[in-house]
Formats: C-alpha cells, sequence, structure tokens
C-alpha cells in the first residue's frame, strides 16, 4: 500500500487529527505528518513539542492503528527554514 503525507500546523493537536491520522494508519501503510512552520503565525507550542506530541499514540489508540507508526516532518511555509 501506499504512503499518505498529512500536512498542518498542529498547534495543537487534537482528537480530530489523531482521529485522522488512526484511521489513515489502517489505510497506508506509512502516514509522514508534516508539520508546518509559519514565520507569520506565533504557535502555542514549538516545533519539537509539536512533533512529540504527533508521535505519543494516545491511551486508547489500539497498536495496529497507532500514530506512533507516524512519521514527523517538519515543513517550511514560505522561505524561511524552521528555527
Amino acid at each position: 500500500m501506499p504512503k499518505v503525507i498529512y500536512p498542518g500546523t498542529f498547534d495543537p493537536i487534537t482528537n480530530g487529527h489523531t482521529d485522522l491520522i488512526e484511521r489513515a494508519g489502517r489505510l497506508f501503510d506509512e502516514v509522514v505528518v508534516a508539520i508546518a512552520y509559519n514565520p507569520k503565525k506565533s504557535p502555542l507550542l514549538t516545533l519539537e513539542e509539536r512533533c512529540e506530541l504527533v508521535e505519543k499514540p494516545p491511551p486508547t489508540c489500539p497498536t495496529s492503528a497507532s500514530p506512533a507508526s507516524a512519521t514527523c516532518s517538519p515543513i517550511s511555509s514560505g522561505n524561511r527554514t524552521p528555527p
């Protein structure tokens, strides 16, 4: 099966985000969660904190659909790179 990319700022990650990641994990071999950095926004959480939250599976998540298998990839919006 193919891989899928789920881009967003995830600031913070919500139950809705987690639900989509879990469902995608059942449909695809790999889920890449691309966490965006936008220099025009003032995020609540740092890029590192957002990556940690995405990679940590929720306690109710079954192992077969765990977002822990998701790959966290910081991406940049515009010409600047993430700090």
